[in-house]
């Protein structure tokens, strides 16, 4: 369990930060669109840049539309690319606690996307957005299912499996993402 001996809040155009210094994690919050780590390394540049992505996708696109926090895991620099889509907290457990109290709102479940690639990757980002965006029912009740399952029976990953990422990810890229990446600044 995390202890936090401080815990800041800054907001900074549309930008919320919470630093656990005791525990050395920093969570940012763009919109609707939440990633763990500093955003002062190249990695955490990257981190923000596909934050920042989404949520003005999200903005472009899903303007009225009701949706849960966006969590994203992404590294960039990994030879084995991995992907990742499911409806699960920010870090990844919320099948830990199943009765859980929430500790903060970063706890509550929510779309994770996890893109671990050797370079970066926007296109394959805004698609797996996409579908979850259009299919959290889907994401919710593989979910659900596992929360049915006895603890030593539940699966390591909510995601998808890795057929219907594959799909997902090496699909034509849709008319709507092309056009929002050609009008986009990267």
């Amino acid at each position: 369990m995390i202890t936090r001996t401080s815990l800041c809040l800054l907001l900074f155009f549309g930008h919320c930060t919470w630093a656990m210094t005791s525990a050395q994690v920093v969570v940012t919050q763009i919109g609707q669109v939440v990633f763990q780590g500093p955003s002062t390394t190249t990695e955490g540049e990257t981190k923000k840049l596909y934050a920042d992505l989404c949520n003005s996708y999200i903005r472009k696109y899903y303007p009225n539309k009701k949706l849960p926090l966006i969590y994203l895991d992404i590294k960039t620099g990994i030879d084995d690319s991995i992907y990742e889509l499911a409806y699960d907290n920010l870090n990844q457990n919320s099948l830990d606690n199943k009765t859980y109290e929430r500790k903060d709102k970063y706890s509550i479940p929510g779309i994770l996307i996890k893109l671990h690639s050797q370079t970066k990757e926007p296109e394959k980002l805004l698609k797996l957005l996409e579908y979850g965006i259009g299919h959290m029912a889907e994401l919710r009740k593989i979910r659900n299912q596992a929360l049915k399952l006895h603890y030593r029976n539940q699966p390591d990953s909510l995601s998808l499996n890795q057929e219907q990422l594959h799909s997902i990810i090496n699909a034509d890229m849709p008319t709507k993402i092309k056009s929002f990446l050609v009008n986009t600044k990267l």
